[in-house]
């Protein structure tokens, strides 16, 4: 679905760019409280995306979920 894919560019950005910040917040297990302002943003842009789909926001949030869990699963330094 095109929503878990813009949630893999998001994550992938927010990586890119905070590649510590995003190590520390995944061991603690806050990666969305960590990243509020760029996953606020990314909500907003999937609203708007999809306005036929109420659903959008909450679709993404989860996808992101699962690559958080993905990636903690599997550290870079691993």
């Amino acid at each position: 679905m095109e929503i878990q894919r813009l949630a893999r560019v998001v994550f992938s950005d927010i990586e890119v760019y905070n590649l510590e910040k995003v190590d520390h917040a995944l061991r603690e297990g806050r990666f969305a409280e960590e990243f509020n302002a760029e996953m606020e943003e990314a909500r907003r842009m999937i609203r708007n995306r999809f306005p036929s789909l109420p659903d959008a926001p909450a679709l993404f949030d989860s996808a992101i979920a699962q690559i958080c869990e993905k990636r903690r699963a599997k550290p870079l330094d691993a």
